[in-house]
């Protein structure tokens, strides 16, 4: 059999809810043989797997192909993401959560874009649904910085509508790291996006991000603060030397926001010693964060300015946001 153009590699965990649209949005591509679709069952204990070996067992002439992967026991996000990799095949890689779904023609679309252009990276638009409410967002707004937009915020960091050429994965070092489960796309993204000679952008949602309360990125803890502290650090290093250093002031102030409006007491006080040479701002619109996080980051990180914060939340958790 000949190699797939592309590998689609879809991790999940306890998704039966939604696990059978995305596998049917995935196994319907007009792609059909030339897309590989590559699953990956963190440790489910509900009926997931059972659902997706149905779902595979199907008659599915002329479409595209299936691997299904699993491992003993939940190890994370991270850990199926590098499982995904070491088993696709495909010249190009792209990832689908499994609680979101994709358009029929989006990876034929992807590829036609790519193999047109040259190009090492296609990013498309996407949907985000919340409910019945949808909302079109623009994958990148200049492709020949992705780079700098994904370390100010204003680019989504995520996989799912990047088309990335597998030789990419193997220019940047170390790739996802088991157990950092929260921005560990950022961590990877980001780089793929600097080593990649040509990136093009493609004006089509062909992704629906379907937003679930639920899911890792869903919820904050001091986990995955942690995390994402820890990746604003190491892509601070890694960016030291290069032209993007002056980005990375605006990712380690997002992250340091963030934990300081969703983090415990502890690690609050964590984040207030972090990154001196970064200077606290509420209004730097590099954040890429709503004004309300911004404002409460700001009086949290002073001790004079906490009183503040107990007033900030209340009003936000009246409006009902986050």
């Amino acid at each position: 059999m000949n190699r797939p153009d592309i590998s689609v590699i879809i991790p999940y965990y306890n998704a039966a809810p939604y696990l059978e649209r995305a596998a049917h949005s995935l196994l319907g591509q007009t792609l059909g043989q030339r897309l590989e679709t590559v699953w990956v069952d963190d440790g489910s204990t509900d009926r997931s797997a059972a659902l997706l070996r149905r779902i595979l067992s199907e008659n599915r002439a002329g479409g595209p192909t299936a691997i299904a992967l699993s491992h003993a026991h939940n190890r994370g996000s991270a850990a199926a993401r590098l499982t995904g990799l070491k088993a696709a095949t495909g010249r190009y890689i792209i990832f689908c959560d499994a609680d979101d779904y994709v358009e029929t023609d989006a990876y034929e679309a992807l590829l036609r874009t790519a193999e047109a252009n040259g190009a090492d990276m296609v990013v498309c638009d996407y949907v985000v649904e919340h409910g019945k409410n949808t909302t079109l967002h623009s994958g990148v707004n200049n492709d020949a910085a992705l780079t700098e937009e994904l370390l100010c915020g204003k680019a989504h960091a995520g996989l799912w509508n990047k088309l990335t050429a597998r030789h990419l994965f193997d220019r940047i070092g170390q790739l996802w790291i088991e157990g950092i489960d929260m921005w560990e796309d950022a961590w990877t993204t980001t780089r793929l996006a600097h080593k990649a000679s040509k990136t093009v952008h493609l004006p089509r949602p062909l992704y629906h991000y379907v937003s679930n309360p639920h899911s890792y990125t869903g919820r904050f803890s001091d986990k995955s603060i942690s995390d994402m502290l820890a990746v604003a650090g190491m892509l601070d290093e890694y960016f030291a030397a290069t032209p993007c250093r002056d980005m990375t002031a605006a990712l380690k102030r997002r992250a340091r926001a963030l934990a300081l409006y969703y983090g415990s007491a502890e690690r609050r006080r964590q984040a207030r010693s972090l990154w001196p040479d970064v200077p606290y701002r509420w209004l730097d619109l590099n954040d890429g964060l709503p004004m309300h996080q911004r404002a409460v980051a700001f009086c949290a990180a002073y001790r004079c300015l906490t009183p503040a914060v107990g007033a900030l939340e209340f009003i936000r958790r009246l409006a009902g946001g986050r």
